[in-house]
């Protein structure tokens, strides 16, 4: 790019992760006592997330004194802000009052729960700019 400058560029990519589900049933029964769903052992990583990739870019900016040297980049990670899916996270449905919503309408008794599966994602474009000044 000429004298002092510098371009660094990285892809990555991340094929699909394993990830055990939950026991739908056993996590009903104690979701309000533990505040979380309950893995199904007997899946041990059975399902997958997507694949993921990623183009992160540098650009540097270099100028050299006598006895030291300034250095002033943009980094910029994640540049096409490609979401990365992580297994799903396991919840109630709620009422407005914030009470168990039910399957029957009635009272939660820890069976008639609504099963929640929230999507989770990750991975949103950090632009970071700095400086470093080297002696």
């Amino acid at each position: 790019m000429g004298k002092n400058w510098e371009l660094g560029v990285r892809y990555r990519f991340l094929g699909a992760a394993p990830f055990t589900p939950f026991n739908e049933t056993a996590s009903l029964a104690n979701y309000s006592t533990l505040g979380r769903g309950i893995l199904d052992y007997s899946q041990i990583n059975t399902q997958r997330t997507g694949s993921f990739s990623s183009l992160d870019m540098r650009i540097d900016k270099k100028w050299n004194f006598s006895r030291w040297a300034l250095n002033v980049f943009l980094d910029i990670q994640n540049v096409l802000n490609i979401k990365n899916l992580t297994p799903p996270t396991f919840t109630l449905k709620r009422n407005p009052d914030n009470s168990f919503a039910t399957s029957d309408g009635n009272a939660y008794n820890g069976q008639n729960g609504v099963p929640v599966y929230l999507e989770n994602t990750s991975g949103a474009r950090l632009p970071t700019i700095g400086m470093n000044i080297e002696f």
